[in-house]
């Protein structure tokens, strides 16, 4: 485990955490007027995940993505890391670092 934080943001009206922070909340719409910036825990739980075989312009297939779960039910989209050649599963546990893109990244703990 790495001491890397998520940055994430939270709702001022429905509380909701979303990731990556955004002034406006995707789930009610509230567009917030003060700091609302947490950091969340860099890990968490895979609830979905699908491998692209053709993926986009600029990634090696197979493109791994998984959607992950974090602390205060926040709900993240990553990519796999670089290396990652291993089988993830629904229940995984993961880590999640940022790549040199600023993207979000997942290995299995």
């Amino acid at each position: 485990m790495s001491n890397i934080r998520i940055k994430a943001s939270k709702c001022q009206e429905c509380d909701k955490v979303i990731v990556p922070p955004r002034d406006l909340c995707p789930y009610c719409r509230h567009k917030s007027t003060g700091t609302n910036l947490i950091e969340l825990r860099n890990e968490g739980e895979v609830l979905s995940f699908t491998e692209l075989h053709k993926p986009p312009e600029g990634f090696n297939s197979p493109l791994k993505m998984a959607l992950v779960k974090l602390e205060y039910d926040a709900v993240v989209l990553c990519l796999g890391a670089e290396d990652f050649n291993s089988q993830v599963e629904i229940g995984s546990l993961v880590n999640l670092t940022y790549d040199s893109e600023g993207r979000v990244r997942f290995s299995l703990e």
